[in-house]
């Protein structure tokens, strides 16, 4: 049996409000959150954990950080695909 979750790294040069637990989202389907963040002098780096461990992402994947909500609130990840559907 593997694990039930996996992780990948996202690297982005604005970040902001984005923190450890906001939620990632593919498709705004709540799939992850965030596990650490590093700032580094070239760009802020997430670690994500993705909680669904059977999610097929056709590649290209990006990651994008927006708000949670049209009102604002916390940022959270979206993954976005541009690949062919798998």
């Amino acid at each position: 049996m593997g694990a039930g979750h996996w992780s990948l790294t996202a690297r982005f040069n604005d970040a902001a409000g984005l923190a450890e637990r906001s939620a990632v989202t593919y498709r705004g389907i709540l799939v992850g959150s965030v596990r650490s963040i590093e700032v580094t002098p070239e760009a802020v780096v997430a670690e994500l954990e993705i909680n669904q461990a059977d999610l097929r992402l056709p590649l290209p994947v990006t990651a994008t950080v927006g708000s949670a909500s049209l009102l604002g609130g916390s940022a959270r990840v979206a993954l976005v695909s541009s690949g062919t559907p798998l």
